[in-house]
């Protein structure tokens, strides 16, 4: 993707959150499962999770949705999917499981 449109992007998506983001997040209020393994460190540089972290996304999202529930791998990279699928599969069916989804 060229420079300038991951700029906008990026702008845009920041733009949203800080307007609208925390309305939209506390109107929320159905089982929600966050996957989550990494986080962005002091550089804002995306980074694993270390054992017994939470990034600041999950505390988010668990503060307005009292629904949501966190899955938090460490030592992974950001597309836990490919990288740990098996561990991503059994989160989802055992969140599913919980909530009557499955």
């Amino acid at each position: 993707m060229p420079d300038e449109n991951v700029r906008a992007l990026y702008r845009n998506m920041l733009t949203w959150d800080a307007i609208k983001g925390d309305a939209v997040m506390s109107s929320v209020n159905v089982p929600t499962l966050v996957l989550q393994s990494t986080t962005p460190d002091a550089d804002v540089v995306r980074r694993s999770l270390n054992a017994g972290e939470m990034g600041h996304y999950p505390e988010l999202v668990k503060g307005r949705n009292t629904n949501a529930e966190l899955a938090l791998l460490a030592g992974h990279g950001h597309f836990t999917g490919l990288e740990a699928p098996k561990w991503t599969n059994d989160a989802i069916s055992a969140w599913m499981t919980r909530n009557s989804l499955m």
